[in-house]
């Protein structure tokens, strides 16, 4: 075999010849090129929803098959595991070394992350696990959402936009002048979020915190939270920090 034009298109199952050492040492190769350019294109993906520097993109995409390879062993798609989320977890997890990795070298041009402990939010639970992990939220925590999250998040009623994005420290993924006009619509004045929802970690004083600025009852805004923290799991940010796009 010459080529994979006899292969499938499916990535988890040009892993699983991949992995067989029964599938002859031809159909083995030819798979393994047609699941490379399936694994730079997963590359290309996992770095532009980090949104991270141009240069730091061509590094991942360039590194990833070889990084792929080899912990193709701990991928196992006889039990019904995808491909595709795994590899998409194996590459984030390359690309959130190099950025420590980068924020701990001197600040030089476009990979200063500024990333201080200081600066870490916590993460925000959704039920049976975190969004994410506090260095996700903290890298890439101010580049704006997606258009289709945005129009989703457009879709919500007022009050729960601003409650939700703040108390998962997503607000400042809305452009200043949109979350200015929200802020104003709902009849609050600046700062907002006040500056006791942005300077703890402690939930209660940021539920607090945040009642107090919108005339509720801290109750509410709990309520709220509990309620309608659905929506923020179906946010493709979101989808994407847990693995499931």
């Amino acid at each position: 075999m010459s080529n994979g034009d006899e292969l499938p298109d499916d990535a988890t199952v040009l892993a699983v010849l991949v992995q067989d050492p029964r599938t002859p040492i031809a159909k083995r190769d030819a798979a393994m090129r047609k699941l490379n350019l399936v694994i730079q294109r997963l590359a290309r993906g996992v770095a532009c929803s980090l949104m991270v520097p141009r240069q730091m993109r061509s590094d991942l995409v360039a590194e990833a098959s070889s990084h792929v390879w080899q912990h193709l062993a701990t991928f196992n798609g006889h039990d019904g595991k995808a491909f595709a989320p795994w590899c998409r977890r194996v590459l984030r997890n390359l690309l959130i070394d190099r950025l420590r990795a980068a924020s701990r070298q001197p600040s030089s041009n476009e990979t200063d992350l500024h990333v201080s402990a200081d600066a870490l939010p916590e993460a925000a639970s959704l039920g049976n696990g975190q969004i994410g992990s506090v260095l996700d939220q903290t890298l890439d925590r101010q580049h704006p959402f997606g258009m289709d999250d945005l129009s989703r998040i457009r879709g919500w009623k007022l009050r729960d936009r601003l409650v939700l994005l703040v108390l998962a420290n997503l607000w400042r993924k809305i452009s200043a002048d949109e979350w200015q006009q929200w802020v104003e619509e709902f009849g609050l004045v600046a700062p907002f979020p006040p500056n006791g929802c942005t300077e703890t970690d402690e939930p209660a004083a940021r539920v607090a915190a945040l009642a107090e600025c919108c005339g509720m009852l801290p109750n509410t805004i709990s309520q709220i939270w509990h309620r309608k923290k659905a929506l923020l799991a179906e946010l493709d940010y979101v989808r994407e920090l847990r693995g499931e796009k």
